[in-house]
């Protein structure tokens, strides 16, 4: 009885995190118009994801994009890769590579759910200020802000 009381709370944890995610970014759709046709030389800082058990703003987990690609911080290593991305919103990071350092336990957790997240990523959109990365079913797995 226990196992399904856990399996439920875990669901029910999932759930209220992905509401509260789509709360804190808004609700638009991965098909809207980016409102900058160009990635090019932008940087971000994780705002906002789909992971429930962690807070991004308790990390530094940032996304630095320019001709050659992304990279940045990823909590506790610096991660790079190849990019995709085209003015209709479609976005498609390649196989990433990054230093092999070590950290404490959430840091490192975070680490990881980032880097599995971000290569999921299949639109982009530009809200104010705030990158929104969708995955390919359409829900929005990380939320950036501008970083100046």
């Amino acid at each position: 009885m226990s196992t399904l009381i856990r399996m439920i709370k875990t669901s029910l944890i999932g759930l209220v995190s992905t509401i509260l995610l789509v709360l804190a970014t808004g609700c638009n759709s991965p098909e809207a118009v980016p409102q900058s046709n160009n990635l090019d030389a932008t940087s971000w800082r994780l705002i906002a994801w789909s992971v429930p058990d962690l807070n991004p703003n308790d990390f530094e987990i940032t996304l630095e994009i320019s001709d050659d690609g992304v990279s940045g911080k990823s909590a506790v290593n610096r991660y790079f890769g190849p990019l995709n991305a085209s003015k209709d919103g479609s976005f498609k990071v390649g196989m990433l590579g990054s230093t092999m350092m070590a950290g404490p336990e959430p840091a490192m957790r975070a680490e990881q759910e980032y880097l599995r997240l971000l290569p999921e990523a299949r639109r982009w959109t530009i809200v104010s200020d705030d990158l929104r990365l969708f995955a390919e079913n359409g829900l929005q797995i990380l939320a950036f802000r501008r970083v100046q």
